[in-house]
């Protein structure tokens, strides 16, 4: 029994070491799997509530208040929850890793603001119709999203959004400002509540045009992952000091050397003097 559980707590300490091994051998594949999972184990909870609602709003009948108060107390904490890494994300210098979570947390957060207005909106009033209102508060929990995204993005190092949050602002925001203003002229006994989401969205869509600008024309954006490191040249040889070529002006003076000699002068010699040295 004894070595039965050595064995396992051998076999549970491997366990407990691989995962820390793969996760410090890959930091940034571990948080991304994370954040998968997570949003995966939310968007459950948001399809029940959301088919329940659908069902109800298409016939036209109002939501039980039993389930309307069970969105309030579900959906805020996950929308609050959403708003951290879609502001963490501006502040990202990884581009690839801050397009991800944007990716995934935009349409999450939304839809959990949606959620949330839908209920509160039910719960405090009931005099709109509805399917109006089903459809109002999906136009107000994405505006509360985008909002909370753009500015998230002033206090990141170039002061304006990315283009994963400006692109879908302008998308999204110029979309609802077409429609609110379009609803405006049409329905007078709430036109001034279609004028305010219509200056919502077009603040919205300014500020996204404006970041989109700002990035094109940003020289120094780049990503941290694709940054690359000066390229460093060796350093050229120093010349080496060699001592000067020896000429006839730095030559050392011998002393010249005289001596007798004979001289061939055809057929005999004669006597003579030879001198030899270095000039």
């Amino acid at each position: 029994m004894r070595k039965l559980g050595l064995a396992g707590a051998a076999c549970a300490a491997l366990a407990i070491a691989a995962p820390a091994r793969e996760a410090r051998a890959s930091d940034e594949g571990a948080v991304i799997v994370t954040v998968i999972v997570i949003a995966a184990a939310v968007v459950g909870t948001d399809i029940a509530f959301t088919a329940y609602d659908g069902g109800h709003v298409v016939d036209g009948k109002e939501v039980e208040t039993s389930w309307m108060i069970g969105h309030a107390i579900v959906m805020p904490p996950q929308a609050i929850l959403g708003y951290v890494p879609m502001i963490l994300a501006q502040t990202e210098k990884d581009e690839k890793a801050a397009q991800i979570y944007g990716t995934v947390f935009i349409p999450i957060t939304a839809w959990a603001n949606s959620l949330t207005a839908f209920s509160l909106w039910s719960l405090g009033s009931q005099t709109i119709d509805v399917r109006t209102r089903f459809g109002v508060s999906w136009l107000i929990g994405t505006n509360l999203t985008l909002t909370s995204g753009l500015a998230g993005s002033l206090w990141s190092e170039h002061h304006y959004a990315k283009p994963w949050l400006s692109i879908p602002t302008i998308a999204l925001a110029g979309a609802e400002l077409a429609g609110t203003s379009f609803a405006a002229t049409k329905d007078t006994t709430h036109r001034g509540e279609w004028i305010g989401l219509a200056a919502w969205s077009g603040t919205m869509t300014t500020h996204g045009l404006i970041s989109l600008i700002a990035w094109l024309a940003d020289p120094h954006k780049s990503s941290s992952s694709e940054t690359t490191e000066p390229t460093h040249y060796p350093t050229p040889f120093e010349p080496l000091d060699l001592p000067p070529k020896p000429s006839r002006h730095n030559q050392p003076l011998e002393v010249p050397n005289v001596a007798p000699t004979a001289i061939p002068n055809g057929a005999s010699f004669v006597p003579g003097v030879s001198v030899f040295g270095r000039f």
